[in-house]
């Protein structure tokens, strides 16, 4: 397995800049996610790792090896993509074997590891198949087993997950925590889905624009994002415009002259040059909830029972979705929330001013 760091790397693909000025220090084992909109540079970092971008200025090494004019081939990385790709004319074993037989390994250390993969991901009833009678779920599994079957000493994961429908997804997350975790192979995966990101990765990347704008735990992104594009890349979330109040005991954080409805009290120093000005707090659902005593009043839109329940309330001219609230509100009804957390934004720059 190799650690992966990229020194103030700038990325071509075609000619043309995708990333700028990329820092990143992956270690030995790691699994990190990297989230970001579409066209944002996510694959690419991971086509950088692999070899089919370009590196144009800055360093990407591997192991401590600099990678340039180093060619795909010869960098010992495993690549899966969002959709499998397996040759048609060869059975589930034989996909699986591939990479090995190409290389020319011994039958019996093919047979072995072959026979490990497969167990790994659960598809030994699926070795005599084709590609072609194949679920799609079957053959990303079977596409991540031959992308295992080496041991590379990178794994880079292109959105695996995102053709799949929710059972499978969460079948095949599991199997690939396992399978990160028991092969302890530094990965890589670029993901546009909150869930996946949260779930799986030890750390976090957030690109937004061909730049990386925040590195961190997933919870600690999801708490705490640097900007808003952060954000909104890591989970559902309502931006509420409010305006900053002070008095001898604090801050508040108040709806705009005319709207109503929103009073929570802040204790964050850094607000006080921010009083009277306006800002932009983002709201997670789970982080506010139904209180009869709180001091947000709320008129309820539509709520949908479930576990959790979701209400989409209109708080100071603005629609917040609520978790964890009654399900039986109906339409019209106006209900009192609590905040319990909550993120400040510089509406101007995008910037976090303070998490609550």
């Amino acid at each position: 397995m190799a650690a992966v760091t990229f020194e103030r790397a700038a990325i071509d693909v075609d000619g043309t800049r995708v990333l700028s000025d990329v820092t990143l220090d992956i270690a030995d084992g790691e699994f990190l996610g990297v989230i970001g909109p579409s066209g944002s540079g996510k694959s690419t970092l991971l086509r950088a790792v692999a070899g089919f971008a370009d590196v144009v200025s800055g360093r990407l090494l591997i192991d401590g090896d600099d990678m340039n004019g180093v060619r795909a081939g010869r960098r010992d990385v495993g690549m899966v993509f969002q959709d499998p790709v397996l040759f048609p004319n060869r059975t589930v074993e034989r996909n699986i074997a591939f990479p090995l037989e190409v290389r020319r390994r011994p039958a019996e250390e093919i047979h072995d590891r072959v026979g490990a993969e497969v167990r790994a991901m659960h598809v030994e009833h699926l070795l005599e198949r084709r590609p072609d009678t194949l679920s799609r779920g079957e053959a990303q599994l079977v596409h991540v087993a031959r992308a295992m079957v080496r041991t590379p000493r990178v794994l880079l994961l292109d959105e695996p997950l995102a053709t799949l429908d929710d059972a499978l997804r969460n079948r095949i997350r599991a199997e690939l925590r396992m399978l990160q975790e028991g092969y302890d192979v530094t990965t890589l995966m670029a993901t546009n889905d909150p869930d996946d990101a949260m779930q799986l990765p030890h750390r976090l990347a957030v690109i937004h624009r061909g730049h990386v704008v925040q590195v961190g735990t997933p919870g600690e992104v999801r708490r705490a994002p640097a900007t808003l594009d952060a954000a909104l890349a890591t989970g559902e979330s309502s931006m509420l415009t409010v305006r900053v109040a002070g008095d001898h005991q604090g801050f508040w954080l108040e709806s705009l002259p005319g709207e109503g409805g929103f009073r929570h009290r802040v204790w964050a120093p850094v607000l006080a040059e921010w009083v009277g000005a306006d800002v932009t707090l983002m709201i997670r659902p789970d982080d506010i909830v139904v209180s009869p005593t709180g001091p947000i009043v709320a008129n309820v839109v539509r709520a949908v029972p479930g576990q959790p329940a979701v209400v989409m309330c209109a708080v100071a001219g603005r629609t917040m979705i609520v978790h964890h609230a009654d399900a039986e509100a109906d339409a019209g009804d106006r209900i009192r929330l609590r905040l319990d957390h909550g993120v400040v934004f510089d509406p101007a720059s995008g910037t976090m001013i303070t998490a609550t």
